[in-house]
């Protein structure tokens, strides 16, 4: 069992990096070494990670794949309109667009909206499918604006409601890959770092050593 993460604490500054480690925060090891990229997630096999890249020259967002041992780093979409995107277990990709949660395919064609959230107070969503397509996780600050919580929507965009209620922004939550158990970021205890929680929101745990600087990427 692995995490794929951004690894975004080095003594020099803020130089994100694609990384694995495993469940219990050992073996960590860094697949890419460009900075810059985001958001990585695992193939429905796990053979694979997709990861976005942010250009400042000609601004785009970028979908590329490369193999999970970190070889073979190919540039599949040029410029994606959506954003915060991740690989779903039925081999499609969900994302933002605008105020509105999509699901699209691999190429980047066939955009399916599934919800759209108040406009306003929408900042980062990260959304991820379950193993079995049924419900979606992602990051929102919900209606009233506050620090971003965990939230749960079923797939056709039904019964929307939150997981987490603490003080400490979460953001980037993932499935484990039998869907029983969420990871997400939080500065709940004063460091940028993993955790884990049950599906429906209790036994919070910490996985990132200490002194944290780890952005979570998805679980296999």
């Amino acid at each position: 069992k692995q995490i794929v993460y951004i690894h975004a604490y080095e003594p020099g500054g803020y130089e994100p990096n694609v990384s694995v480690m495993a469940y219990d925060g050992s073996n960590r090891v860094r697949l890419i070494t460009d900075t810059g990229d985001v958001n990585p997630s695992w193939s429905p096999d796990g053979s694979q990670i997709s990861f976005e890249r942010n250009l400042d020259v000609f601004p785009r967002n970028q979908l590329w794949i490369v193999n999970a041992d970190g070889t073979s780093p190919t540039l599949v979409v040029d410029s994606l309109a959506a954003r915060e995107i991740s690989w779903t277990r039925q081999n499609t990709f969900l994302g933002i667009d605008g105020f509105a949660i999509i699901q699209f395919d691999v190429d980047g064609t066939g955009v399916t909206p599934i919800i759209s959230l108040t406009p306003g107070t929408v900042s980062n969503i990260y959304p991820r499918m379950s193993p079995d397509g049924t419900r979606i996780v992602f990051q929102w600050t919900g209606p009233t604006g506050s620090d971003p919580q965990i939230y749960l929507v079923n797939a056709d965009g039904t019964n929307l409601h939150p997981l987490t209620n603490t003080s400490g922004g979460k953001s980037y939550p993932t499935w484990s890959a039998d869907g029983r158990k969420i990871a997400f970021t939080s500065y709940q205890d004063g460091t940028l770092s993993v955790w884990t929680m049950e599906d429906d929101g209790s036994n919070e745990v910490r996985v990132s050593p200490s002194p944290g600087g780890d952005q979570l990427g998805d679980l296999r």
